[in-house]
C-alpha cells in the first residue's frame, strides 16, 4: 500500500514514516501541508494520505482534505493528529475523511488501521466514537424539530389548534383578527396537505398530533 504523510513538524514524518516502512508499507511521499501537500498528493498518488488536522500556513487538514476529496476522491484520506477535539472530528469527517486517528495509538494498532482503511473500512478513535454518536443524534433530533416545524406555518398552526379546541371558523376569524374566509382558506390548505377529506378529520388528525402543532407553532 501507497501511504504519504503530511504533518508541519519534520520530525514526526521521519518517525511515522520509519514505522511505516518497517511494516512494509511504501512511503511514496511527505509534505509540511498546504498547495505543496495536495501537489505531493497528485504527484505521488498515494493509496493512502496521513494528514494532521493543525498545519502550518493558511490551509488546515481538514482544508487540504476538502480539496482532495473534491479533486481525487480515490485518495483515502486518514487524519492522524494529537486533537480529540470533537469539532475536529466531525469537521475531518464531514470533509470526507475515511478514518481519524490519534497519535498516541499503539503502532500495531496504527498499522491495522491503515490496513483496515486499505480495505475499504473507516476508522475512528473508540474514547471519541461516544461523542460523535451524541452529536449526530442531536443533529437528527433538530433536523426532526424542523420537519416537524415546517409542517405548518405558525398562521396555519393556531388555525388548527382552535379548530382541534372546537372553535368554528367565525370564532377563529375574531381571535386572529381575520376574515371567516381566510380561515376556511388555512383549513382547506392544511387539509389537502395532510389529504383529509373534512374537518372533523382534522380535527381528530390534530388530537393525535398536537406535539406537531406546538412545534410548528413556536
Amino acid at each position: 500500500m501507497r501511504i504519504a504523510i503530511v504533518d508541519g513538524h519534520c520530525l514526526v514524518r521521519a518517525g511515522i514514516a520509519a514505522l511505516l516502512r518497517e511494516a512494509g508499507l511504501e512511503v511514496v511521499g511527505e509534505a509540511a501541508g498546504g498547495e505543496e501537500a495536495l501537489a505531493m498528493a497528485l504527484g505521488a498518488r498515494p493509496d493512502v494520505i496521513l494528514i494532521e488536522v493543525s498545519l502550518p500556513g493558511a490551509m488546515s487538514g481538514v482544508d487540504i482534505t476538502a480539496a482532495l476529496k473534491k479533486s481525487e476522491p480515490g485518495i483515502r484520506v486518514v487524519v492522524l493528529t494529537a486533537s480529540e477535539a470533537e469539532d475536529d472530528l466531525v469537521a475531518a469527517i464531514t470533509a470526507g475523511a475515511n478514518g481519524y486517528l490519534l497519535k498516541d495509538l499503539e503502532p500495531k494498532t496504527f498499522i491495522d488501521c491503515l490496513l483496515a482503511v486499505g480495505r475499504g473500512e473507516a476508522v475512528l478513535p473508540p474514547r471519541l466514537t461516544g461523542p460523535l454518536l451524541a452529536r449526530l443524534r442531536a443533529l437528527a433530533a433538530g433536523q426532526a424539530e424542523d420537519a416537524r416545524r415546517a409542517l405548518f406555518t405558525p398562521r396555519e398552526a393556531d388555525v388548527v389548534a382552535r379548530a382541534a379546541a372546537g372553535q368554528t371558523s367565525r370564532q377563529i376569524a375574531l381571535a386572529l383578527g381575520l376574515s371567516e374566509s381566510a380561515v376556511k382558506f388555512h383549513l382547506r390548505k392544511v387539509m389537502r396537505r395532510l389529504e383529509l377529506e373534512n374537518r372533523a378529520q382534522l380535527v381528530a388528525w390534530a388530537s393525535r398530533n398536537s406535539h406537531l402543532i406546538c412545534a410548528a407553532a413556536r
